[in-house]
């Protein structure tokens, strides 16, 4: 008997010709559009958690949209254009997080 080759999940295997984001129902291919595909999917579950103060401060996928995109509305305001390099620096932070997909 021939065993099925990938790594086993939930009970079934995954092909290793098929690329994750369509077995986990996703159409994207690329990691900007499979973000926004992730927001239009599930606006208000949470997307991450930060501490701050001390305290853990839920962001749904609705608000990390939302400050992605007014990151990245700052950084054409700035001149920025496709194609341009943009360094980001700092200790990791919900910010370092939105700048990231924005510079995508």
């Amino acid at each position: 008997m021939a065993r099925k080759q990938g790594k086993r999940t939930g009970g079934e295997y995954l092909d290793p010709k098929e690329p994750y984001t369509k077995l986990a129902g996703f159409s994207a291919t690329t990691i900007p559009a499979l973000f926004v595909e992730r927001c239009r999917a599930t606006p208000d579950k949470v997307a991450f958690r930060a501490k701050e103060f001390g305290i853990y401060q839920e962001v749904t996928w609705r608000e990390y949209r939302e400050n992605v995109e007014n990151f990245c509305l700052g950084l054409v305001e700035m001149g920025f254009k496709a194609g341009d390099t943009l360094a980001i620096m700092g200790d990791p932070c919900p910010a370092w997080v939105y700048a990231d997909i924005a510079a995508e």
